[in-house]
């Protein structure tokens, strides 16, 4: 399989800044004997150990994943992801004995869970910041309900009922909402991608649907599998490099107290690495899976670099600092993760 090094690292549009290298050191082989224990538990188990499951795999990336010689830490336990579980699924086994015996009250309980989504998305992003780390200082979160309405609810309902059209203001209102609201210790990230840059994302993969739409097409109406197949092809090139194509634009977007991203990942490359890795999880009836994660996960940390303002490790000792003093004040009420995170 294709290996890729921190020399990957895409080049900095930012010469003031020093560019560094996000490195991610796991290996396959590491990652299956994780993954082959963390299933045999699961199934042994009847799915509880799936909690502490989450929690090694989270531990192997965020261990693997490195930037300017340190790397980052999950420190949620399995106990705390199982109390979110319980009542994920006390949740929806109460909403499945409503709809089969008391159907009339179907709708309330629906209702009830879109007003409740927003807080349960939020308390997913808070409870994935405060348990994560880097040099030693944990991440925050700190969206509101109304904010977590606009992103999740109604920007997407927007975008729906336009066909498409607000889809990006959609798209960049979540992204905003995401970062805006995360913090490094007390040191809030920033978000300055534009509309238009998710403007050009959607509707230049719309143009290129429609033109593959009409090669389909034109193929139909001379009997030319030739055209069809290429359009088809186009199509599905098309759906799969949307993803790289975002991901540069969100990365690039995020900034903190003077330091950046540079993002650039290739989309031929991140088209390469996932069908290849759908042929061999699939020819190996799954096995491959780990290395298949190992190998995203090493695409998208080459895809990144690090634009070092030179203020990273005075940054970091002042949060550590600080947070020693607070020490864990903040209490259990954020102890509760319920699968809702984005």
């Amino acid at each position: 399989m294709t290996t890729l090094s921190s020399t990957d690292a895409p080049v900095s549009s930012h010469p003031s800044l020093r560019p560094v290298p996000v490195d991610f050191h796991g290996k396959g082989g590491e990652y299956f004997g994780i993954w082959i224990v963390n299933i045999a538990l699961t199934v042994l188990t009847l799915g509880i150990y799936s909690a502490w499951a989450k929690v090694r795999n989270k531990r192997y990336f965020y261990g693997n994943t490195e930037i300017a010689g340190a790397s980052f830490e999950y420190l949620a336990t399995g106990g705390q992801i199982l109390k979110g579980r319980i009542i994920a699924v006390a949740f929806f086994i109460t909403l499945q004995l409503v709809a089969n015996f008391v159907p009339e009250i179907l709708l309330v309980f629906i209702v009830a869970f879109l007003l409740a989504l927003p807080w349960l998305v939020n308390a997913g992003l808070r409870f994935n910041a405060r348990y994560s780390a880097y040099r030693g200082v944990r991440f925050r979160f700190t969206g509101s309900y109304w904010g977590a309405c606009k992103a999740f609810l109604l920007y997407p309902l927007l975008g729906m009922i336009t066909f498409g059209i607000m889809l990006p203001n959609a798209m960049h209102y979540s992204a905003r909402y995401i970062v805006t609201h995360h913090a490094y210790g007390n040191k809030d990230f920033n978000f300055d991608a534009t509309v238009k840059h998710y403007q050009s994302v959607v509707f230049g993969l719309v143009i290129g649907i429609v033109a593959s739409i009409a090669l389909i097409a034109i193929g139909f109406s001379v009997a030319s599998m030739a055209l069809i197949g290429v359009g088809y092809l186009a199509i599905y090139g098309l759906m799969l490099a949307f993803k790289p194509m975002l991901f540069n634009v969100y990365w690039k977007g995020v900034h903190i107290e003077g330091n950046r991203f540079e993002a650039n990942m290739p989309v031929g490359r991140f088209i390469w690495v996932f069908i290849s890795n759908s042929i061999v999880v699939a020819l190996t009836l799954g096995l491959a899976y780990p290395w298949s994660q190992v190998r995203l996960a090493r695409l998208n940390a080459n895809s990144l670099a690090f634009l070092d303002a030179g203020n990273v490790g005075t940054i970091a000792a002042g949060q550590a600092k600080e947070q020693s003093a607070l020490g864990e004040e903040l209490g259990e009420v954020y102890d509760v993760d319920v699968g809702f995170g984005i």
